[in-house]
């Protein structure tokens, strides 16, 4: 059962450096594949969407928020 969710993205920097942290959408997550994952689990909890690495983070969250929301 998936109790909690934290939507973020990132891309990867080479091999030995694993990866940056970018806005959601922006990297290798696959967001639709994501939430069908959860549909079919039946998940009906919140996502939080997390942003540890950025100039903007009210703008970013908004910006996924609305990303999410046009899925």
């Amino acid at each position: 059962m998936i109790r909690y969710v934290r939507a973020r993205d990132a891309v990867r920097q080479g091999r030995s450096h694993g990866g940056s942290e970018v806005a959601l959408g922006r990297g290798s997550v696959d967001p639709p594949a994501l939430l069908a994952a959860l549909e079919e689990q039946d998940y009906r909890g919140t996502i939080t969407i997390e942003r540890r690495e950025s100039h903007d983070p009210p703008l970013e969250i908004s910006q996924a928020i609305a990303f999410l929301r046009n899925l």
